[in-house]
Parts: C-alpha cells; sequence; structure tokens
C-alpha cells in the first residue's frame, strides 16, 4: 500500500435492537405523549383564553378612552372645566386664608402658653404667700387669746379700782383711829 492510495473508510457496525425493547421504549414514548397531551391541551385552552380577554380588555380600554376624548370636546364639557378651574381657584383662595387662620391660631397659642407658664409661676408665688397665711391664722388667733386676756385684765383692774376705792373709804374710817395711834408713836 501506497502512501497516495486511499483507503475507503470502515461502514459504521449495525445497531440491532431486540424487538421487546423496541416495544417497550414506544409504549413508554407513546404513555409518555399522553401524559403531555393531557397537560398541554388545557394549558393551551388556557393560554389562548387569556389572550381573548387580554384582546377584550385592551378593546375595552380603548373604546372608553375614544368615549372620554370626544366627550372632552364636548362644548359643554369645556365649559364646565372652566367653571372647575374656577371653583380651584376658590378653594386654593380659601385654603390660604385657613392657613393664615392656623398660623394665627398657633400663635395665639402660643402666648396662651406663656400666660399659662406666667399664671403658673404666680400661683406659686400665691402658694407661699398661703403658706404665710396660715402662719398669720395662727398670730390672729393669738391676738384674739391676748385681746381676751387684755380684756380679763381690764376687768381685774377695773375691780381693783373698785376695790381701792372702797378700802380708801374704809381707810377713812380706820384712819381715824390710826391717826390717834400715830400721834402716840416717835418715829
Amino acid at each position: 500500500m501506497d502512501k497516495n492510495s486511499k483507503v475507503a473508510p470502515a461502514a459504521p457496525a449495525p445497531v440491532t435492537i431486540p424487538l421487546e425493547s423496541a416495544e417497550r421504549f414506544f409504549d413508554t414514548f407513546e404513555k409518555s405523549a399522553k401524559r403531555w397531551e393531557r397537560i398541554m391541551y388545557p394549558g393551551m385552552i388556557i393560554l389562548v383564553l387569556f389572550m381573548a380577554y387580554g384582546f377584550y380588555i385592551i378593546y375595552n380600554l380603548t373604546r372608553d378612552m375614544r368615549v372620554m376624548i370626544a366627550r372632552f370636546n364636548d362644548p359643554e364639557i369645556t365649559n364646565n372645566l372652566g367653571e372647575l378651574a374656577t371653583d380651584m381657584q376658590r378653594l386654593s383662595f380659601d385654603i390660604h386664608k385657613m392657613t393664615n387662620r392656623v398660623e394665627a391660631m398657633a400663635n395665639d397659642t402660643a402666648q396662651m402658653a406663656m400666660s399659662t407658664n406666667s399664671m403658673s409661676k404666680n400661683t406659686q408665688k400665691m402658694t407661699k404667700l398661703m403658706d404665710s397665711v396660715k402662719y398669720m391664722k395662727t398670730m390672729d388667733m393669738n391676738m384674739q387669746a391676748m385681746n381676751k386676756e387684755l380684756s380679763n385684765m381690764n376687768r381685774s383692774v377695773y375691780r381693783l379700782g373698785g376695790d381701792m376705792n372702797r378700802m380708801g373709804r374704809d381707810m377713812r374710817s380706820v384712819s381715824r383711829p390710826m391717826n390717834f395711834m400715830n400721834n402716840f408713836m416717835p418715829f
């Protein structure tokens, strides 16, 4: 054999599959295909239904948009939109006024808070003064007791004056004999 001569490639050996194996293979393939048919056909029907429903939704949406645009071109709607714009401006103005009033209310509330703080401080001062009033109450009671005692003392002094007056009268009656006795006494 020479280098230039070519040898024809060998044909592959034929594969032989026993008939039983081929029948089992085809039976298994047929069962598998039936399982896929049970899954695929309902799946395809559901997919077609979803696509039909999607088309229906898109069709209704475009029809509604067409109707809405046609209504916006209606002169009555245009007038209503003009009135709506005017009402929106009034609403905006009223909201602005309300905002100013709320801000004023916030300022008033802040002033009320300051007044409340001031009142609280004044109340604390009054409480301290009321504590001293308690002492004044006891002082008042002591003064009333003193007044009673002075009144009693006054009555006692008045009685003493009466007693002294009586004694003076009695002394005059006693003093005459005493004067007589005093004349006898050297000292």
